[in-house]
């Protein structure tokens, strides 16, 4: 008889699109692939949804609160999540549980159910805020520090609790498992297992650049950089404009294409005005996820100007997927994938000097003119390094030394 695992979230892909969700969703077709009955329980996080589906072998209940609009669906789930966890259990018999994210982790705990589990710890969302904030979610400059500060304490006791109850935990890279240690200094190191994520490699792959031009209607016959971030302080972004007010002295007619949307979009909008920049710098918003790949072979480079925790970063391997090559700064987990190609590819800094220089010895090297042979091995490194299947078998592993 098959295993019966539930995994608990508040995002799931596809119905929402960010780096977290793929991983829960790649891992659970790994498992359903390898014999596994799987129910992921998460929020319905847009109209439409049904209650309960099926996704690519997934079973997949979505759960809502009249109060979400009233209090927040982070809010509502610390109260109202633990009780759901609590019917969906007694109406299944799992064998396991794993919880991606804080508030699945509280939901976990204060259900108080007697199964193994395991914590894929993505980030510290308790020091992301403190560093990112709310970014005006109230609008009030002293009601968001106090709410902050209320949440990233309360953040901060659930993960150090979720860490201390599970069995298992999985850090997506030595990054994360080093955060984990600064949390519960004394954990066991063999209670942590390091499993990157992985990319689709029939999705992201490599294409005709002049092709992918075309059909995104883009520039043919000027230099393209292209980042996509949430517009948000943490990702870079200020840092990145600032270091093109430089590199347009040295590439006049180079392009830089910046997908996302966030809370200071208008704010980065303005800055490239003010710079003069608005004819080297274009806002994409939001990019659908079918558009990616294309954007990913447009590019000449994709460039990670992150400043603070970069837990993994799944857009850095789709990036190389699709053969193009990743400029990161020297945070979180960005060194780790870029030092096994080319440490040159890494900024000595994150500010945008840093940032400048970086691009501007990339753009004068010899494999900014050779990109067709630095996509083929871009490429295998990829293969050869972070498939999903090789992340699904690593997860399998840990589940059986539970069940």
């Amino acid at each position: 008889m098959a295993k019966k695992i539930l995994i608990i979230s508040q995002l799931f892909y596809p119905d929402t699109f960010g780096g977290s969700e793929k991983v829960l969703y790649y891992q659970a077709k790994e498992l359903i692939k390898n014999g596994f009955d799987v129910t992921v329980l998460v929020r319905k996080n847009k109209a439409g949804l049904a209650n309960q589906d099926v996704v690519e072998g997934i079973k997949v209940i979505r759960y809502e609160n009249i109060l979400d609009k009233i209090w927040g669906k982070s809010l509502s789930d610390i109260f109202f999540l633990p009780g759901i966890i609590k019917n969906v259990c007694l109406k299944e018999n799992f064998d396991l549980i794993i919880y991606h994210h804080d508030y699945a982790a509280y939901g976990f705990l204060k259900a108080k159910i007697n199964l193994p589990s395991i914590y894929v710890f993505h980030a510290s969302y308790a020091k992301e805020l403190l560093v990112e904030g709310l970014e005006g979610k109230i609008g009030i400059n002293f009601i968001d520090n106090i709410l902050k500060n209320i949440f990233s304490k309360f953040l901060l006791k659930t993960e150090i609790a979720a860490l201390n109850k599970c069995k298992q935990v999985i850090a997506l890279s030595k990054f994360s498992k080093s955060i984990i240690k600064d949390l519960v200094p004394d954990i066991l190191d063999e209670k942590i297992s390091v499993i990157g994520g992985g990319v689709n490699l029939d999705f992201f792959k490599p294409g005709d650049k002049s092709i992918a031009r075309q059909k995104l209607s883009l520039a043919t016959n000027r230099p393209i950089l292209f980042t996509v971030r949430r517009l948000v302080g943490r990702m870079g972004i200020e840092n990145l404009i600032n270091a093109c007010q430089k590199l347009k002295n040295d590439f006049p007619n180079f392009l830089l294409y910046i997908g996302g949307r966030g809370a200071l979009a208008n704010k980065f909008d303005a800055l490239v005005k003010d710079l003069n920049l608005t004819e080297n710098i274009k806002f994409l918003g939001f990019i659908k996820d079918e558009e990616l790949p294309l954007y990913y072979q447009s590019a000449d480079a994709f460039i990670l100007p992150t400043l603070a925790y970069e837990g993994f970063g799944l857009i850095t391997l789709e990036a190389l997927a699709c053969g193009t090559p990743v400029l990161g700064t020297p945070v979180g987990a960005t060194p780790e994938i870029l030092s096994q190609i080319n440490k040159s590819y890494i900024f000595k800094d994150k500010d945008s000097e840093a940032i400048y220089n970086g691009i501007k010895d990339f753009m004068n090297s010899k494999e900014w003119q050779d990109n067709k042979e630095l996509a083929m091995k871009l490429r295998a490194f990829v293969e050869q390094n972070y498939s999903w299947e090789k992340a699904g078998n690593a997860l399998i592993s840990q589940i059986n030394k539970l069940i």
